[in-house]
């Protein structure tokens, strides 16, 4: 199973994965399932699940929020 990246990237999140889409289909030819993505930081959930749905035709079974030190979770 592979987990990408869907938004995140250093201490403020720098935005969409601009790669999901290659990661997604090179681990699918490879016959590695992708069921899931996680997204920092964690109150991007939305943004990130849209996303997913607009790229991919691989149904999003859930979303891993990562949350580091302080964070929090916003709704």
């Amino acid at each position: 199973m592979y987990i990408p990246q869907i938004h995140g990237s250093g201490p403020g999140g720098t935005g969409l994965n601009p790669y999901l889409k290659q990661h997604v289909e090179g681990a699918l030819e490879a016959g590695i399932i992708v069921p899931t993505g996680y997204t920092w930081p964690s109150w991007k959930w939305p943004e990130s699940v849209a996303y997913w749905e607009r790229e991919l035709s691989v149904p999003l079974l859930g979303i891993w929020l990562d949350v580091e030190a302080t964070a929090g979770v916003h709704p």
